[in-house]
């Protein structure tokens, strides 16, 4: 499934209904009143897709694998100041 090509379609009408029925799942998480909750699912997928594929491939380091290691490793990141040339 992550590096398989497929002929599904997604976010069309064409998509299977449980894949629908998934990925609203992931909507889900996200507060009912924020327009962009599809937008964060997308991005809350392509995450978990892209480090599926990285830990597949051993590109992430097995003592790094967990989610909580990785999430808290990206909290801590984004918490430093911005580098001078993003200000």
């Amino acid at each position: 499934m992550f590096v398989l090509p497929t002929d599904v379609k997604f976010a069309s009408a064409e998509t299977p209904p449980p894949l629908r029925a998934a990925f609203g799942e992931f909507v889900s998480c996200f507060r009912p009143d924020d327009e962009r909750r599809e937008l964060f699912a997308e991005v809350t997928w392509s995450a978990l897709h892209g480090m599926a594929v990285l830990s597949d491939s051993g590109r992430i380091p097995r003592t790094a694998r967990r989610s909580g290691s990785i999430s808290s490793s990206l909290r801590s990141s984004a918490a430093r100041p911005a580098p001078s040339w993003r200000q």
